[in-house]
């Protein structure tokens, strides 16, 4: 199946907003817009649950319950939260094309390619690396430690906007692999449609 970088567009201050509002409305939303997908997480959590002795599995319903409520989290589920997080991205949020960061065979090692793409383009790693700004940064809001996936990654409006201008100045079309190009690409469209909707990114890769 490969791995996949979701990007989404949101402004980061209305998830930060959410958390500990003990909006139970919005938790109410949350589970009827999204409760169809959390089979996949609970069954998850009951596999880490297993494999520790007299620890409940958390589920993606109690997760997002907490975050909203202002409630302790459980340390041992990191995960998920970080899906819970994509979750109220989403719920706040738009998602962003990804055609050219889906199905990778070795998403790690595509992200390095990308990144030798952007410094061979002239593009500061201070401004832009896949890996270091939208896999590997973390979270943008206070979770437990992810172990393995979801990592997440995020910039902030004022960062995409130098992003956005750094690919715009860099020789992007002297990139003679069409891969690297294409996947350079779709970046730059990520960048413009956050700039034009003035919102934050946050990224989420497993």
């Amino acid at each position: 199946m490969g791995y996949i970088v979701t990007a989404i567009a949101v402004e980061l201050s209305k998830v930060s907003d959410a958390l500990s509002s003990k909006d139970k409305q919005l938790v109410g939303a949350l589970v009827q817009k999204f409760e169809d997908e959390f089979e996949q997480f609970d069954e998850m959590a009951a596999d880490v649950a297993d494999d520790e002795e007299g620890e409940e599995p958390l589920r993606m319903r109690d997760a997002l319950t907490q975050m909203v409520m202002g409630q302790e989290y459980s340390e041992n589920f990191g995960f998920i939260y970080g899906y819970a997080l994509e979750f109220l991205c989403r719920h706040f949020g738009e998602f962003l094309p990804n055609r050219e960061w889906s199905a990778m065979p070795s998403g790690s090692d595509w992200a390095e390619t990308v990144d030798e793409g952007l410094n061979a383009a002239g593009v500061a790693e201070s401004v832009l690396r896949v890996g270091m700004h939208l896999m590997n940064r973390g979270a943008p809001i206070a979770i437990p430690d992810i172990d393995d996936f979801p990592a997440i990654g995020y910039l902030r409006l004022d960062e995409i906007k130098a992003a956005k201008t750094a690919l715009e100045e860099a020789k992007v079309t002297d990139i003679k692999d069409k891969q690297v190009l294409a996947s350079i690409q779709e970046l730059q469209s990520w960048m413009h449609r956050c700039a034009e909707s003035g919102r934050d990114m946050v990224c989420f890769y497993a």
